[in-house]
């Protein structure tokens, strides 16, 4: 296992971004990690208010010469389902496996192995406050932990992601590291409330909002809503919204809990359920858009 050491950030690599859709990922035959990868090492990387977040790295066997650039991924999916040597959603990224990048994976505060506390769709911190904690310090605090501490790496850092990870992505945009150079969201949410997962118009999409609250905010396992094609009659069956608290989340979920308080358009869908269109103006990253602002 490499150990993680200072090291001078050096050198000039050009770093491209792009990235292939998830579903054309299923068609592919498995491909052999540990032919590209090493074995992960496992760091907690601290954040400004001392909150450590579960980071895996990657560097790649048989690199070109010379220092390397990294690419950054983080999300609340789990980094590595399962903690196996190497984690399966490196199989995304097999187009850039030959470029010798150093990949690096990590759970979002509040996320599996992860510290601290998790919010859906984290608002951004309020402003002047300098204290505080959102997804835009933690891209500039993991950022800057790699690319001090990381061996052979080249000071140069791209960061990605699809829907949610779209999302994290134009945060990284928000008051970003040096070290940034490139970023692409692909297919993020935007509007929360006008035209995307939650609402389309002010309409209420009650399936997607339940599962969403559901599998990223409790832990009661829901298999129910996945081994059924047509969820119209479970639906009725509920009754009252009231009686999904009831019956199903026990108020867990602060998500679900907005959607009940909050049915129409106000300010916690303009500030604290934003998405990221408010956030874009004087963006200075170069940054590959792909598939417009529209998760759902």
């Amino acid at each position: 296992m490499r150990s993680i050491v200072p090291v001078a950030a050096i050198a000039t690599v050009a770093l491209g971004i792009a990235r292939s859709s998830v579903a054309a990922q299923g068609n592919r035959p498995p491909v052999d990690l540990s032919r590209y990868f090493d074995p992960k090492v496992d760091v907690m990387v601290p954040m400004r208010d001392g909150v450590t977040l579960h980071t895996e790295i990657y560097f790649p066997r048989n690199p070109p010469p010379g220092p390397r650039p990294i690419l950054l991924e983080r999300t609340p999916y789990y980094a590595n389902p399962g903690e196996q040597e190497r984690s399966p959603r490196l199989r995304w990224y097999t187009e850039f496996f030959e470029g010798g990048y150093i990949f690096v994976l990590q759970d979002l505060r509040g996320r599996y192995l992860s510290n601290g506390r998790y919010v859906t769709l984290r608002p951004p911190r309020a402003p002047g406050d300098s204290a505080g904690a959102d997804e835009s310090t933690d891209f500039y605090d993991t950022i800057d932990w790699l690319v001090k501490r990381v061996p052979n790496n080249n000071g140069r850092v791209g960061t990605f992601g699809i829907s949610y990870g779209g999302f994290l992505a134009t945060r990284a945009m928000i008051d970003p590291h040096p070290a940034l150079k490139a970023v692409s969201p692909q297919a993020s949410c935007a509007d929360m409330f006008v035209d995307d997962d939650f609402h389309h118009n002010g309409a209420f999409r009650l399936h997607y909002s339940f599962v969403a609250a559901s599998a990223l905010e409790t832990l009661r396992p829901l298999a129910m809503l996945w081994e059924r094609f047509d969820l119209y009659q479970w639906f009725l069956d509920i009754g009252p919204l009231a009686n999904i608290n009831a019956k199903y989340l026990n108020g867990q979920s602060p998500l679900w809990n907005a959607f009940v308080e909050h049915p129409n358009q106000d300010r916690y869908w303009e500030r604290e359920m934003c998405g990221v269109l408010p956030y874009l103006q004087g963006v200075t990253v170069p940054a590959l858009h792909v598939l417009g602002w529209f998760d759902a």
